[in-house]
C-alpha cells in the first residue's frame, strides 16, 4: 500500500516535480503529458490532480517522495516540496525524503529553509564502514551485478585498500 516516486533530477522545476510524482504515482501517464489534455497544465492545476489521487488512496495507504542528490535542489524546489507536505502531508498520506550529501543538512539549516528545517522529522548520517563491512558491500554489489556465488573477485588485501583508500565511504 506504498505508492513511491524517485526523483533522480534534483534540477526539476516545481512543474516538472509535479509531473515526476503523478507519472511515478500512475495518476497520469506519460502519453497524457507529452501528447494529451495534460500537456500544458499549470501547476495549480498538476496540484489539484496530485490531491485528488491522495485523497483517492485507501487509508493505509502512503505516498512518498524520494529525491536523490537533494543538495542540489533549489531553494525554490525545497520550498515546493514544504508546501506540498503542508498541504498533503497533514494526514500522513504523503512523506517527502530527501537524500544527499553532507552539504544538503546545511543547506536545510539556513536561515532561509527554516520552515522547512522545522517540518524534517529526522536527519540519518550514514557512517563510514569499518573495513568488514566494507568487504560484504563490495561482496553484495558483485553478486548483484551477477559475479557467481563462491567467486572471489577482490583478495582480502585488496579489499583492505580500497577501504584505506575510501575512508569506509560506499
Amino acid at each position: 500500500n506504498t505508492y513511491t516516486c524517485l526523483v533522480p533530477d534534483p534540477f526539476a522545476s516545481r512543474e516538472d516535480l509535479l509531473k515526476m510524482m503523478l507519472i511515478d504515482f500512475g495518476a497520469m501517464s506519460i502519453q497524457e503529458l507529452t501528447t494529451g489534455s495534460l500537456r500544458q497544465a499549470s501547476r495549480t492545476e498538476l496540484g489539484f490532480l496530485l490531491s485528488d489521487f491522495l485523497e483517492k488512496l485507501p487509508r493505509d495507504s502512503h505516498a512518498i517522495v524520494i529525491i536523490d542528490e537533494a543538495q542540489n535542489l533549489a531553494l525554490p524546489l525545497i520550498e515546493e516540496t514544504r508546501i506540498l507536505s503542508d498541504t498533503f502531508g497533514a494526514n500522513g498520506q504523503l512523506q517527502i525524503v530527501f537524500v544527499g550529501q553532507p552539504e544538503l543538512h546545511a543547506k536545510l539549516k539556513s536561515p532561509e529553509m527554516r520552515q522547512v528545517d522545522q517540518r524534517v522529522c529526522g536527519y540519518h548520517r550514514l557512517t563510514p564502514m569499518n573495513s568488514e563491512a566494507a568487504g560484504g558491500y563490495i561482496r553484495h554489489r558483485l553478486r548483484t551485478a551477477g559475479l557467481k556465488p563462491g567467486h572471489v573477485l577482490f583478495p582480502t588485501d585488496i579489499i583492505d585498500s580500497l577501504h584505506g583508500r575510501t575512508g569506509g565511504v560506499p
